[in-house]
């Protein structure tokens, strides 16, 4: 995974913006509410399992959410809330495992309060499909050379096989954690538990 600079405009979706708090220019979104007022959502499509953000606070009171949910119409789930109490800009780190993002910016009520967020950010970024590391490797298996020319075989692009070459030497299971993602699930009876490794049965009582 490597990290790339990106805008936060081009996954943006949809803002919801009751009382016309947010304003916005080349460098972000600025939130600068009154009292009463519902603060502003801004929706995004994520399409990286982890970001970071840059944030600019002013003034005593400000807060930012960020909430992920697999289908934009379901329940979102908290992932992220900071709450700032003085000016300052801060870059944070963020998990992102959801299809959809929603950055709930809460600004104080004065109008010397408010929160920007930044529209330039960075994002993890794997070039190689899952689809073609499960068929050329194990998580176990240490990159060698023989893996770029399979990759090659499998259609690859330039930019994966690239990829591939510069992490020769490295672990799968740490240079593609997203595509050896192992799923444990436990099925019981009233008398038994069953435990099931990537749909596949492994034991149990």
């Amino acid at each position: 995974m490597i990290w790339v600079t990106g805008n936060l405009k081009d996954w943006l979706l949809e803002i919801n913006d009751p009382n016309n708090c947010l304003s916005e220019d080349d460098e972000g979104w600025i939130s600068n509410c009154r009292s009463g007022d519902s603060r502003p959502d801004l929706i995004f499509e994520c399409k990286s399992s982890k970001i970071r953000i840059t944030v600019n606070y002013n003034g005593y009171w400000n807060k930012i959410e960020i909430h992920g949910s697999n289908n934009i119409n379901d329940a979102w789930t908290k992932i992220f809330e900071k709450v700032h109490y003085k000016s300052g800009t801060e870059t944070y780190e963020i998990e992102t495992p959801y299809n959809y993002l929603k950055f709930h910016l809460s600004d104080g009520n004065s109008d010397r309060e408010f929160i920007k967020l930044y529209k330039s950010f960075e994002y993890y970024y794997q070039p190689c499909p899952c689809d073609i590391i499960t068929q050329i490797m194990n998580a176990s298996d240490e990159i060698n050379p023989n893996h770029v020319f399979q990759a090659f075989n499998k259609g690859a692009s330039q930019e994966c096989l690239e990829y591939i070459d510069s992490n020769i030497g490295k672990l799968a299971s740490e240079v593609f954690p997203e595509c050896f993602i192992v799923k444990i699930e436990i099925k019981t009876t009233p008398d038994k538990a069953k435990i099931y490794v990537d749909n596949q049965y492994v034991g149990g009582t």
